[in-house]
């Protein structure tokens, strides 16, 4: 009943986005938009968001050395197809855990590379967002400045916070105190003390944390790119630098659970930012609904190959 209820506030949820977003819009002119955009520029931000996951899989490597890469290329696959399908970047993380049970018993570790690999993947786009804002050539006003930075620095001053030796110590002493316990909770606290070595190894190695945050900064350049030729083949006209803290802010958006097929909170803050910066509402749903349909042709070319991709990563 819990899960039935919960899909159900799930749908109400993106009822109500989806009535506050075509409320009093011209539907036409959105479907014109559709109709008339450049099919090249669509074409390369597709072949982009493909090679995206590559470099995915590519960032994983640098956390799990000893996983091949085709079983982790699977992985980003995998990942991606849940989070489209089923909506929900932690459902999708958690189709990642299940798949690579098989290869590492390791569940710890795991789930721990998953964690750092978002961490690190989420700093790397708040580097990126904080240079496209430094060198925004859009006249906004100081307040909105004020809250974009406070935003983002919130969210890198979090993650240090959480994930630095002495935090370590403090979460390791308590679950030690978990663990004293009877029954289920000295289960979760064992488990969770897994992830909490795992985390403590990568925190360790800086090598590897650097490594992956520019892995990170590269990814964001690369998803900055996407949008960029979404905007261009619908006319929409938005310095590259600029999309560069907007796509920073809408995947700090994107962690908030309320999506269902990947619809929601992500796309009513693009919609909102893009309207803040000039562009009609009718523009900037056209422009949230063809990265969407982007983004869901490629899980569906990730269903017809993950047979391929499985076969190469059991030889």
């Amino acid at each position: 009943m819990k899960k039935y209820l919960k899909l159900i506030i799930k749908i109400f949820f993106i009822l109500v986005i989806i009535f506050i977003l075509l409320r009093k819009v011209n539907t036409e002119e959105i479907l014109s938009y559709l109709l008339n955009a450049d099919k090249k520029m669509l074409l390369l931000a597709f072949v982009m968001v493909c090679f995206m996951c590559g470099l995915l899989a590519f960032k994983w490597k640098v956390l799990l050395k000893n996983i091949k890469f085709v079983r982790l290329l699977e992985g980003v696959l995998i990942g991606h197809i849940i989070t489209y399908s089923l909506g929900g970047q932690i459902v999708g993380e958690g189709g990642k855990i299940v798949l690579l049970k098989k290869t590492e018993k390791n569940m710890g570790m795991i789930t721990a590379s998953i964690l750092v690999d978002k961490i690190t993947g989420f700093l790397g786009g708040f580097i990126v967002g904080l240079i496209g804002m430094i060198f925004s050539r859009i006249p906004l006003s100081n307040k909105y400045k004020l809250y974009y930075c406070f935003i983002i620095g919130g969210c890198i001053c979090l993650i240090i916070g959480l994930f630095n030796q002495k935090s370590i110590n403090f979460w390791g002493w308590f679950l030690d105190g978990i663990k004293r316990k009877k029954g289920i909770l000295r289960k979760i606290g064992e488990m969770l003390e897994n992830v909490l070595n795992g985390i403590k190894r990568y925190v360790n190695d800086k090598k590897a944390i650097l490594v992956s945050i520019l892995w990170g900064i590269i990814l964001q350049i690369v998803s900055v790119a996407v949008s960029f030729s979404v905007c261009y083949s619908l006319d929409i006209i938005i310095p590259f630098q600029d999309l560069c803290w907007i796509m920073s802010l809408v995947s700090v958006m994107a962690l908030v659970p309320l999506s269902v097929m990947g619809l929601g909170v992500s796309q009513m803050s693009t919609i909102s930012l893009l309207m803040l910066l000039g562009v009609s509402k009718e523009l900037a749903i056209g422009y949230s609904l063809v990265l969407y349909i982007i983004m869901i042709s490629v899980a569906v070319l990730s269903i017809v190959l993950l047979p391929l991709f499985h076969f190469i990563s059991e030889v």
